[in-house]
Formats: structure tokens, sequence, C-alpha cells
């Protein structure tokens, strides 16, 4: 069983304001690659834990297949990400086949993939170690078709496969994950 985490004298309002706190980040970051010329030192911006997962959150909500998302910033790159998902409600791949595993699970169950986040020199990578499903383990490559299936778009009809190399946006150069926060390099 993999660890949860509780937020302990938590405002109201803190989520809120985490989330209108890493918007204005991700402005910054936006506005900062976007920007013509070259650049003589990098430019830093930190993300604490609680940013993440709240910015998450919000940004989940638009999918009401996911809620009570939570990240761990473990440090090394190495990332736990839980959600409970409702798996009626999320979007399944065409190829879903009649014998599929993920046919015999139903209704909102707490989900958490463990990995590691690995991004330098513009390129980013994930790794997924282990995903659990209620406390049991799952084969990662089932995770892997739904996230592809829940990625699906105009602009990517492929979907996105989080395990392959990909170009990091606005001339990030390097994303480190830390014990509690993430430091994004430009």
């Amino acid at each position: 069983m993999l660890p949860t985490q509780t937020a302990v004298g938590a405002s109201p309002n803190q989520g809120a304001t985490d989330v209108a706190s890493v918007s204005e980040k991700i402005r910054g970051i936006v506005a900062y690659g976007s920007e013509v010329g070259d650049r003589s030192a990098p430019r830093e911006t930190r993300l604490s834990e609680t940013e993440v997962s709240d910015f998450l959150e919000s940004a989940m909500r638009v999918n009401s297949g996911f809620s009570e998302v939570r990240v761990l910033l473990e440090g090394q790159g190495k990332v736990i990400a839980m959600a409970v998902v409702d798996l009626d409600q999320i979007q399944r791949g065409p190829s879903v086949k009649r014998f599929d595993p993920m046919n015999f699970l139903s209704g909102r169950l707490p989900v958490t993939v463990v990995g590691a986040l690995h991004a330098t020199k513009g390129v980013g990578r994930v790794e997924v170690e282990r995903v659990e499903v209620s406390g049991f383990p799952v084969p990662k490559a089932l995770v892997m078709d739904l996230i592809v299936a829940q990625t699906r778009s105009v602009e990517r009809p492929q979907g996105v496969e989080i395990e392959r190399d990909f170009t990091l946006p606005y001339r990030i150069q390097a994303i480190q994950v830390h014990s509690g926060e993430v430091l994004i390099l430009q």
C-alpha cells in the first residue's frame, strides 16, 4: 500500500490561493519562454508540492472522472500521484477489448501512480514504476492505455504516451523534482 497525504491545518481558501499562485507562475514561464532573444542566465521557477496538487485538482475538475488529486514530490525525480478515479465516467479508448481486465473495474476507486520525471536539455520523459488501484498492483500498460485515451485531441489524435521522450515547451531546459517542490529552469 502506498502513502496517503492529508493536509493538516490548511485554510478553506488555501487551495484557491495555491491555484492562483501557480497560475501566475505558469503565466511567467509562458511569457519568458515566448520572448525572443538569448538568455545570459537561466530563470528559475519553484512550485511547491501543494501548489502542484491544487493546480492539478483544479485542472482535473474539467473531467468529472477524476477527483481528490494529490501529488507527493519525493526528490531525485520521484513523484507519487494519487486520485480518486470514476472508472465509469472516464473515456476508454476504442481499443478496449471484451476481455480487457479494466472491464472488471468500475465505480470510484483510488488510483496511485509512482514514477519519476526525467527532464534535462530541453527533453522530458516520465518513467512509470508502478500503479495501484484500491491498493492492488495493476499492469501499468492498462493505465497507459487510459492516459492515451484521455489525452486524444485534434492536435494529438494519438493521445499522449507519457513514457516517450517529449520536447519541453517554452524553452524549459530542465525540471528537477526535489522533496516537496519542483524547480523549472528556462
